[in-house]
């Protein structure tokens, strides 16, 4: 008669993931996601799920060196960090965030060649190199064209070959080769869609694709 209440969303496999899985490159049945209205979860082999985080889980990354280091964010780019199995706590010192700043679910990215850089997008992107204990602007602070980045991918050889896709209204492409500090406007042709993510191939950074959102149209492009 409501004395007492219990969930039952449990085991109905419906949830959503966000994009930004992640997957630990030293220990493959780890891995670490963001669901839709349903917080962080963590794969470790078995079919079950541990729940890390509540929320919105977002975007998540897992230290190449260690797997026990793991990162993840709420919504707005709200991120935290985990070691060794400990609580996420906040690690946003230095790095705009709230609906002023971030998309809803905004991306970040970490660094396979180097664990200590991160990147993270607002209307500009962040970079740590100190795993998140402090972020900075390397471009000294300038926006890219004014819109949210909505994609980050960085090399797997280099941490600072670097992309970055905006979203509304300037949906647009740019391209860093020194960790940031510059950008090149790489829009070319493609779509003025919502660019989705980035990717670069693992063995070579001059080969990057890019997927876009929208209907009917081609979705995944690639440069060499």
């Amino acid at each position: 008669g409501g004395n007492t209440f219990f969930g039952c969303n449990g085991g109905y496999v419906t949830t959503q993931f966000y994009n930004g899985l992640a997957n630990a490159l030293s220990d493959s049945p780890v891995a670490l996601g963001g669901l839709q209205d349903n917080g962080v979860v963590l794969y470790q082999g078995s079919t079950t799920w541990s729940k890390v985080d509540g929320g919105d889980g977002g975007w998540c990354a897992i230290d190449p060196t260690n797997k026990n280091i793991q990162y993840d964010e709420y919504v707005f780019l709200a991120l935290k960090k985990s070691v060794n199995g400990s609580p996420f706590s906040d690690i946003t010192s230095g790095l705009p965030t709230g609906p002023n700043n971030a998309n809803f679910i905004a991306p970040f990215v970490i660094s396979p060649s180097d664990p200590d850089v991160l990147y993270a997008g607002n209307k500009n992107v962040y970079k740590t190199i100190t795993g998140g204990n402090s972020w900075f602007a390397p471009n000294g602070g300038g926006n890219l064209n004014g819109s949210r980045v909505a994609s980050i991918g960085v090399s797997y050889t280099s941490a600072d070959t670097l992309m970055a896709g905006t979203g509304s209204p300037s949906f647009q492409l740019f391209a860093s080769k020194n960790g940031g500090q510059s950008w090149t406007n790489v829009t070319g042709t493609l779509p003025n869609r919502y660019p989705t993510d980035i990717e670069f191939d693992p063995t070579n950074s001059s080969t990057v694709y890019a997927t876009f959102s929208g209907y009917g149209l081609p979705h995944v492009f690639m440069s060499t």
